[in-house]
């Protein structure tokens, strides 16, 4: 959908120029891979996420390990069991492994909705600087690179402008 609109806007600019317009587009580019590396929140904001990682991380990998524990005391006893008790003990073990794999589920469902929420945060403060450069600089559209984009002017690159900006309106909190 954003390729439309953006082949859109630039056929519309290519045609006014056609036409005979003396109107000049300015387009700008933004690189959010370099944002998301530079920016002193992004990086704050990964280290925390990777700080809650770890400390869940440990939790789980300690569930773990009782899980095996437990599996191994039961195969060394297993063949000393009656097989009622055998069987109760492997239900058990089965709901055990159920139980630590859907913690892990919600663990990973946990952290990329704090990842979404951090972005989301973060990308109305980017949008905001981006908004402030285009309307000083009198751009006519500024694009987000994305992952396809083969070939850019690297003089239209304001990624370093937007690291800037967002510094000094945002610091570092």
């Amino acid at each position: 959908m954003r390729w439309i609109f953006i082949a859109l806007s630039l056929l519309m600019a290519q045609t006014a120029m056609a036409a005979g317009t003396a109107t000049k587009v300015k387009i700008g580019f933004v690189d959010y891979e370099r944002l998301s590396r530079e920016l002193p929140d992004t990086k704050k904001a990964i280290t925390k996420l990777k700080g809650e990682l770890d400390k869940k991380q440990k939790t789980i990998n300690k569930m773990r390990e009782q899980f095996e524990g437990e599996v191994e005391a039961y195969k060394k006893q297993q063949s000393l069991m009656a097989a009622d008790k055998r069987a109760q003990k492997e239900e058990q073990l089965r709901q055990k492994q159920m139980d630590l794999a859907q913690k892990f589920q919600k663990l990973q469902q946990e952290l990329q909705q704090r990842e979404a929420e951090l972005m989301q945060k973060l990308e109305s403060k980017v949008v905001n600087v981006i908004n402030k450069i285009g309307d000083r600089d009198a751009y006519d559209m500024i694009l987000r690179v994305q992952p396809g984009v083969l070939y850019r002017k690297r003089h239209r690159d304001i990624t370093d402008e937007v690291v800037k900006l967002y510094t000094k309106h945002y610091g570092t909190k």
